[in-house]
């Protein structure tokens, strides 16, 4: 089986469907319609109807109108779409996130909108710049850093696929992580080829054909002709080839020519003899045995981390996730589906060294916890915690496993 290389081209996600001008206005319409037309109705109950009751009436609808206002802006902001939006298929998303920017942007982005609208002039002016966009942003769009969507092509875009990064098409399933370092370095290289099976065990140490220890020319075994095992005698000019030494003279045998007598006869067995040569350090001793060669370093294990719905993090020194996460050390920030908002925007950071894992709760709303061995622990807003393969670190309503590879 073949795998991309990293970076490759994934199969699946890419840009949404930005909706124009026209589609934009008709919502635009429905929101004035529906916060518009209650206000009328009272506010005509009050003059054509009941006038000594006009003033009553006309604050009321007022009061209705601003509720029916803020209401849509919440919707628009924490939903991503107001009434208009919702009954037209448009969705209002973040346009590197492609999820709800967040009832603060959303107010924004309707104040700098009506601001707009109160000159015809620049109204116009703003709708021909989004409609000459290639995301078709108006200013009040790019003051907030949102795009209008079609909803329905949400489900097959991919966040930052505008901008290049694509964390579910690009980098994860097509680069780094599938394709690229975990099955090519770790099938194809390091452990199958590289280092278990043809390097450091086998070839090296391992087998030993022609080592250091077994050799047939190495130092334990016996020399070649040619080899400086024993000191020859001193007539020989230094070191004899083994095997063809000279006998070493006997200290206790009388001189040439002279015949033993009582005085001369060798000392008896049991008297002292000469010390015994060192079992080591000189030329023709023994040598001691080699230390066995050190077992190599146990390797730590390749972890990754696996969220609830299967999705895998992005495989980095730093990865930030959230409901819409930044970091300003510069990590990967990757971001999570979080319908009932239990995440904060940045939640926690995943922090690699080498194979080390640890996890920092980025100072979160509902905390970030570690479930080891049946018990649980919280993480300490800013202290690293860490991690080891079977731990889940629980975040709001979502978690993620560290699972070895």
């Amino acid at each position: 089986m073949s795998y991309p290389s990293y970076g490759a081209p994934a199969q699946g996600g890419g840009a949404p469907e930005y909706a124009g001008i026209g589609v934009r206005f008709g919502a635009f319409l429905v929101d004035g319609l529906v916060a518009g037309v209650p206000y009328g109705i009272l506010a005509g109950i009050g003059i054509a109807v009941l006038p000594d009751q006009a003033l009553v009436f006309t604050s009321i609808g007022l009061v209705l109108l601003f509720v029916l206002l803020v209401g849509n802006i919440w919707l628009e902001g924490t939903k991503g779409a107001s009434i208009g939006k919702k009954l037209l298929g448009l969705s209002t998303v973040g346009a590197d996130t492609l999820q709800p920017i967040g009832f603060g942007k959303a107010f924004l982005r309707t104040l700098v909108r009506g601001a707009l609208g109160a000159c015809a002039v620049l109204q116009i002016v703003n709708a021909v710049v989004a409609n000459g966009d290639s995301r078709k942003q108006s200013w009040h769009d790019r003051s907030v850093g949102s795009v209008v969507v079609r909803t329905s092509s949400l489900a097959g875009a991919s966040a930052g696929a505008a901008s290049g990064y694509d964390p579910q098409g690009g980098y994860e399933q097509g680069g780094y992580e599938q394709g690229g370092y975990e099955q090519g370095y770790e099938q194809q290289g390091y452990e199958q080829q590289g280092y278990d099976q043809g390097g450091y065990e086998r070839s090296s140490w391992g087998q030993q054909s022609t080592g250091y220890e077994t050799g047939s020319t190495g130092y334990d075994a016996a020399p070649a002709s040619g080899g400086y095992e024993q000191p020859a005698g001193g007539d020989a000019g230094g070191y004899a080839p083994y095997g063809q030494q000279d006998e070493p003279a006997d200290p206790f045998a009388p001189p040439a020519g002279v015949t033993p007598s009582a005085t001369t006869q060798p000392i008896p067995t049991d008297a002292p003899s000469s010390p015994e040569p060192p079992a080591t350090g000189g030329w023709g001793a023994p040598a001691a045995p080699p230390a066995p060669p050190a077992a190599p370093a146990a390797r730590a294990p390749i972890v990754r981390l696996v969220m609830d719905d299967g999705t895998v993090l992005p495989r980095g020194e730093r990865v930030v996730v959230g409901r819409s996460p930044v970091d300003a050390a510069g990590g990967l920030c990757h971001v999570l589906a979080d319908p009932g908002r239990s995440l904060s925007k940045s939640h926690a950071a995943f922090v690699r060294s080498g194979e080390d894992l640890t996890v920092e709760d980025l100072n979160s709303t509902n905390g970030v916890a570690v479930s080891r061995d049946g018990s649980e622990f919280l993480v300490q807003p800013g202290a690293v915690t860490p991690l080891r393969v079977g731990d889940k670190v629980l975040m709001g309503d979502r978690h993620v496993v560290v699972e070895e590879i």
